[in-house]
């Protein structure tokens, strides 16, 4: 997938392109249906599949103080869509000129000037412009007065409960990850780097990793069932305080693995959480409860077959 930072660097011939446009945190299921419509329309034309979506999200830009805490980094959204398919993703920089621009003006200035797409795909829910005044209505009279073919994707269900990244936040949010997990249809991940952390790990003999969190959205505070760098992982978010810790803090035991991975680039996969996090009157106590952990890690590994 070719990434493209803006469409002032797009190539000068994209056609015929199909388009669609959205901020897609989190890439789940209904995103990829988008995207799946938009490979499968682009294939009818023996065109060029596009996603044009934003850094940073809207919202960071418009009502700083109210922003949603994304699920994923921008690395990690451009790795989940470029594992939908998609042949180029143009990232614009989100900025208070943009914000300002009418959604009349952003549809002639940036979707006809610069993509000139032959169809566009999008959700039923988007929005577009100044005050998000944009809606698919609205685009829908700006495409037929330009020629485009308009696709508008219903609602994306899981059973009967409806595919949003806001319903997402609020189960990562709250630990339900495995719930995450279903409707992302892969694991929810944090990446960063290792960094030394105060070795309470190696006092106990269960070593861990402690990371630098680079994604917005961190799970609630508890014990989970994780895979890190691939391999089979016992991950926990909270404060330590056995050890009267104060600081949140991220650390993950890498299963049947001693390696040095200080300073570099990790990412750990969530999967279920297994327990709060809870106070020990001794290191012994928790060390064992550490093990009882990771047993039940090692047997829902075995059940999935992961």
């Amino acid at each position: 997938m070719k990434v493209v930072k803006g469409t002032r660097n797009l190539p000068k011939v994209l056609s015929p392109a199909v388009l669609t446009i959205g901020n897609f945190d989190g890439v789940h299921l209904g995103h990829q249906e988008i995207f799946r419509r938009v490979k499968m329309q682009a294939k009818g034309l023996k065109g060029t599949s596009a996603v044009y979506t934003f850094d940073p999200h809207p919202a960071k830009v418009i009502v700083p103080g109210d922003s949603p805490r994304l699920i994923m980094t921008t690395r990690q959204k451009i790795s989940a869509i470029e594992s939908c398919g998609i042949d180029i993703c143009v990232i614009e920089d989100f900025t208070q000129e943009l914000a300002k621009m009418s959604a009349e003006d952003f549809f002639d200035r940036i979707v006809i000037e610069t993509i000139s797409p032959k169809k566009i795909v999008v959700g039923h829910d988007l929005t577009f412009g100044r005050h998000r005044l944009g809606t698919t209505e609205l685009l829908d009279k700006l495409c037929k007065k330009h020629g485009i073919g308009l696709e508008i994707v219903e609602a994306q269900l899981l059973g009967e409960v409806l595919l949003s990244s806001t319903h997402i936040r609020e189960l990562i949010g709250r630990g339900s990850v495995d719930a995450a997990r279903k409707m992302l249809g892969r694991p929810f991940a944090l990446e960063g780097k290792v960094v030394h952390g105060r070795g309470i790990g190696g006092q106990i003999g269960i070593h861990t990793a402690n990371i630098t969190v680079e994604n917005e959205l961190i799970p609630h505070a508890g014990v989970y069932v994780t895979r890190a760098m691939g391999k089979r992982s016992v991950t926990n978010i909270g404060y330590n305080p056995t050890f009267g810790g104060s600081t949140l803090t991220v650390e993950t035991h890498i299963l049947n693995f001693d390696g040095d991975i200080y300073g570099k680039a990790i990412e750990i996969e969530f999967f279920k959480r297994l327990r709060a996090e809870m106070v020990f009157k001794r290191p012994e106590a928790l060390k064992k409860q550490i093990e009882n952990d990771i047993k039940t890690a090692v047997d829902f590994f075995n059940k999935e077959g992961l």
